[in-house]
């Protein structure tokens, strides 16, 4: 199954076309048993979505990141990159995120512009661009670990838009039970059902969440509508439960209907930590742009590192996060900030490059002017600046280069790890106090912001 599949089949919101199987969601007009929410920080997680008229629920859960339905997106034509990370959505497509109860009369609203797909599951993440303060709403926890106390007794609770209601409703669902594949039950861990005897769901609903410990709980599951368990529509492998509604679960640990995604890691790799629109963007922010992010990658296939500042480059990831892909190359870290190259060189620096090997197929970043010795190298963009002395300006930290024969691989970083146990060794004889291999002086990655 591709992602594509989503949208074509479950889809509980407002505004969008249906497959057979939403017809067989029921009509009434609220959640059985749910009341009206009210309006208070904790409760303001749970928001209102619209895209391109598509109305769903999502969930706050952190200051500038959404969960929800992949569904509930619309790509226009655009395939989504189901590879974890970030990326813009389609061309003129930016989702409005209402909090408040009534999302007729909001106390705010944010835009989200970017969107990170897990894969084949109907789960995504919307990035907002800008933080939202706690005095409006308050992220939520996610349950990133299935709970070992949790059984078909418990009560597991929800709240969304849907049912045709323009208030957010309270509602919650009785028996918990896991949704099983009869190909393969071991590995099926990502869907589950609920015979939801308390309440309804209707559009509007896709994307609103399972809560673990009461109303204002944990997002232990994301709702995707009936396909998955009332129909074997979405699986044709999936066994038909009879159960009323079916979830992803935010603990899912891969799926036997496409390609597996770990969940619970995924969530735990883009959620955690502080979105890319700000942090993981190339530009500075604190400085007007007067420098630029000096970001390290590695290949294991090529044994390659390499630092650049290249825009191409920067992706749109976490300071922290190792995990994230491109083009066969991960993400390893900040090394900090250099004065950009679109700005006038400053006094007592000097030009970094990226030189690039095709013999070899080795990057290395250095303030080498003139070909590297041995291959056949060639000087690829100006990445920026470095300083030639510690004391130039403030905050200043060693950029080291490494080298390692085994590997025929250059490492410039402001690490400092002894990689000589790796098989490295600095290279040249140092540039001011910095000691061996220092080829300049860059700012601290925790300077500018």
């Amino acid at each position: 199954m591709n992602q594509a599949t989503f949208f074509a089949v479950s889809a509980l919101a407002w505004g969008m076309s249906a497959a057979p199987a939403s017809a067989e969601i029921p009509a009434s007009a609220d959640l059985i048993g749910g009341v009206p929410d009210s309006s208070t920080p904790a409760r303001n997680a749970i928001v209102f979505i619209n895209s391109a008229g598509a109305g769903c629920t999502g969930t706050l859960v952190a200051p500038d990141v959404v969960v929800t339905s992949g569904h509930c997106i619309p790509t226009f034509g655009r395939t989504p990159i189901a590879n974890g990370r970030w990326e813009r959505m389609a061309p003129g497509v930016s989702s409005v995120v209402s909090f408040g109860p009534n999302p007729a009369a909001p106390i705010a609203t944010a835009h989200a512009d970017w969107i990170n797909y897990s894969g084949t599951d109907d789960i995504v993440l919307i990035g907002l661009r800008a933080r939202v303060p706690a005095s409006v709403a308050v992220p939520r926890k996610i349950v990133y670990d299935r709970p070992a106390d949790l059984d078909a007794a418990d009560y597991l609770y929800h709240s969304g838009y849907g049912a045709g209601s323009p208030v957010r409703q309270v509602g919650y669902s009785r028996e918990y039970r896991p949704f099983r594949s009869l190909a393969d039950p071991a590995q099926a861990d990502n869907y589950f059902c609920f015979n939801d005897i308390y309440g309804s769901l209707g559009p509007g609903d896709s994307g609103s969440p399972v809560l673990w410990g009461g109303p204002e709980g944990a997002v232990m599951g994301v709702y995707q509508g009936t396909a998955t368990c009332k129909t074997a529509l979405e699986h044709p492998s999936a066994p038909v439960t009879g159960e009323n509604d079916g979830a992803v679960m935010t603990f899912g640990k891969g799926n036997t209907f496409g390609t597996k995604v770990n969940v619970s890691q995924w969530l735990k790799r883009n959620v955690q930590r502080s979105f890319c629109s700000r942090n993981g963007s190339t530009a500075s922010v604190s400085d007007g742009g007067a420098h630029v992010k000096l970001m390290n990658w590695w290949s294991a296939a090529r044994a390659d590192n390499f630092a650049t500042t290249q825009a191409g480059w920067a992706g749109c990831f976490t300071d922290w996060d190792y995990e994230v892909d491109h083009d066969g190359y991960r993400y390893f870290r900040h090394e900090g900030w250099v004065p950009s190259p679109t700005r006038p060189q400053p006094y007592g620096t000097q030009p970094l490059h990226v030189w690039w090997n095709s013999t070899s197929r080795d990057n290395a970043t250095t303030m080498s002017a003139v070909p590297i010795a041995g291959g056949a190298w060639t000087r690829g963009p100006l990445l920026g600046y470095v300083y030639t002395s510690s004391t130039r300006t403030t905050g200043l930290v060693p950029l080291r280069l490494w080298y390692s024969s085994s590997r025929q691989d250059y490492l410039t970083t402001t690490s400092t790890v002894d990689y000589t146990s790796s098989g490295y060794v600095r290279v040249g004889t140092g540039i001011g106090t910095g000691g061996a291999g220092v080829i300049g002086y860059i700012k601290r990655s925790d300077l500018v912001r």
